[in-house]
This record gives structure tokens, sequence and C-alpha cells, in this order.
């Protein structure tokens, strides 16, 4: 058995894998679904191939120096902690 690049986002969610965002400054390890970030990719019409566009992160340290890194789905923690909601208004109205 051989090791295997993966060469798209979507190879990330074929082969079971969460892609992972590393801060070369402080070390945080922020971790995504592949799928979900295939389907954001898709919205924003971004390219999917990897590397991905490192440039497209920045850390909560507001730091830019990050790499992106393959995580395999076993090491999701149990239970997942509760994802916030990401629906964002078409418009707010303010009352005068």
């Amino acid at each position: 058995m051989g090791t295997r690049t993966p060469k798209t986002i979507g190879d990330f969610t074929r082969w079971k894998l969460d892609v992972g965002v590393r801060c070369r400054s402080c070390g945080r390890l922020a971790v995504f679904d592949a799928s979900e970030m295939m389907q954001h990719f898709i919205q924003k019409k971004w390219t999917m191939q990897v590397p991905i566009d490192a440039s497209r992160f920045r850390c909560a340290c507001r730091s830019r120096d990050v790499e992106t890194i393959a995580v395999h789905i076993d090491h999701r923690p149990k239970p997942l902690p509760p994802r916030k909601p990401v629906l964002t208004p078409i418009y707010v109205k303010v009352k005068q």
C-alpha cells in the first residue's frame, strides 16, 4: 500500500479526511469538514486544487501565516461540539 496525496478538496471527502488549517505563528489548528469546505469554495468560485490557497484563511491570532493539512475523520472529538449558525440575513431593517 502506498500513501495517497489529495489533489482536490473532493479527494479529502472521498478519502474520509477533514481539512486542517494550522497557524505557523501560534500553533492553533482549526479543522473543517471537507464537504462543507468544498460547497463554500464552489459558491465563491474558488479553485479546489491542493495545495489549498492558505491566504483565504486567517487565524484567531490575526496571522495569515497558515498551512493546510489532512486530518482523518477518526480524529474528530465525540460528540462533536455544537455548530454556530451560518445564516446571514439578506438585509436588516432599523426602526427610525
